[in-house]
């Protein structure tokens, strides 16, 4: 009876144990699974308090600016040469030699002043006979009309000596425009650039170069643009023109040529400038703006400018609340302490002041 008391005691023992043991386990799997789990939303909940407090006190601060695109023209800049809108290449009209010239090379004459003056030789007799035969036809048609109408001269013979007078009206208009011709006159208001001749020379007629006249009140700036640009060109578009002593006009496009030049492969392009005031002298140097593309740009101060890892000119803006962008700018013009750039979005957020201590990627705080 004891050994059966004893073997129930421990066998009531040993079950006790054995309730304690899983109990304990119990216990510890939970204080670990709490551990885990707590330690994981501590992390969470700690990283995103860190973050949330790092964007108001610890992201780096940069000033920033709001900027609009606007629509802006992009301008070729090219140098040409000035030359006078009308050159004209002085000939006689008659062979002849030159008895005087009158007008000095680079003085300024009106339209029809004397050049220069061939030998008349027998011309003035000309015209002199060429006038009393003039008058013996027009007395002969008179005569012939009169007896017509008498009916003593025939129809035959007053048109005959209708042909008569005409032909000696003729002949006097051909030797008086031949004595003209004795005088080489001024073709316009304008400037006696050259003179070939010398007094005494002999000249052909239409043949030898006698002089250059040019009238300056408009003159042509020639300049070449290669051949990427040619097609966005228009004649009649209006162009700014400066020149090297800093003086400035406004001209058009008067000329685009289509065949491009052997040698450079550029196209002549030709400006027409007003110079009635004759500001302005052929030979001269000068810039043409030329308009060429409609773009989108933003105004900006050149400080305004970074350079990315890649070593690329561009410009750092914020993007939604915090985020830094990099975007690639084209410089397109100046204007004053202002540039202009084309590459940004229609509307930007731009980093004016501590670009230089952030890079593309990174949250900031925005200072306005």
């Amino acid at each position: 009876m004891c050994l059966c008391t004893i073997l129930h005691g421990m066998s009531s023992l040993t079950s006790q144990k054995r309730h304690a043991y899983v109990t304990a386990a119990a216990i510890v799997v939970a204080v670990l699974l709490w551990l885990i789990l707590g330690g994981i939303y501590t992390l969470v909940v700690g990283s995103d308090q860190d973050e949330e407090e790092m964007s108001f006190d610890d992201f780096p601060k940069v000033s920033v600016v709001s900027s609009s695109a606007q629509k802006k023209v992009r301008m070729l800049n090219v140098y040409g040469n000035a030359k006078p809108k009308i050159l004209t290449r002085l000939k006689s009209q008659t062979s002849g030699k030159i008895a005087t010239i009158v007008a000095r090379e680079g003085s300024f004459l009106k339209q029809g002043d004397v050049i220069l003056a061939l030998e008349k030789e027998d011309k003035p007799q000309q015209v002199e006979e060429a006038k009393a035969l003039l008058k013996q036809r027009d007395l002969e048609y008179k005569a012939a009309k009169s007896l017509f109408k008498k009916g003593h001269k025939s129809e035959t013979e007053l048109a005959k000596a209708f042909t008569e007078l005409q032909n000696a009206q003729t002949n006097l208009a051909t030797r008086q425009l031949m004595l003209s011709y004795t005088s080489l006159r001024a073709p316009f208001d304008g400037w006696l650039d050259k003179v070939e001749v010398e007094e005494g020379d002999v000249v052909k007629a239409n043949e030898t170069l006698v002089g250059s006249f040019i009238d300056d009140t408009q003159i042509l700036i020639l300049g070449h643009v290669p051949e990427k640009f040619v097609t966005s060109l228009t004649e009649g578009e209006l162009v700014e023109v400066q020149f090297l002593d800093g003086r400035k006009s406004t001209g058009y496009i008067n000329f685009i040529s289509r065949i491009a030049s052997d040698v450079t492969r550029t196209y002549e392009v030709q400006v027409t400038i007003d110079n009635v005031k004759r500001e302005f002298a052929s030979g001269m140097t000068a810039q043409l703006m030329l308009p060429t593309t409609e773009f989108l740009a933003h105004a900006i101060k050149p400080s305004y400018l970074a350079l990315n890892a890649q070593g690329d000119i561009g410009v750092k803006v914020v993007i939604g609340k915090d985020l830094v962008k990099f975007y690639a700018v084209e410089v397109i013009g100046h204007e004053g302490d202002t540039m202009w750039v084309a590459g940004l979005p229609e509307q930007a957020t731009i980093i004016s002041l501590g670009q230089g201590f952030v890079s593309s990627g990174q949250r900031v705080m925005v200072v306005r």
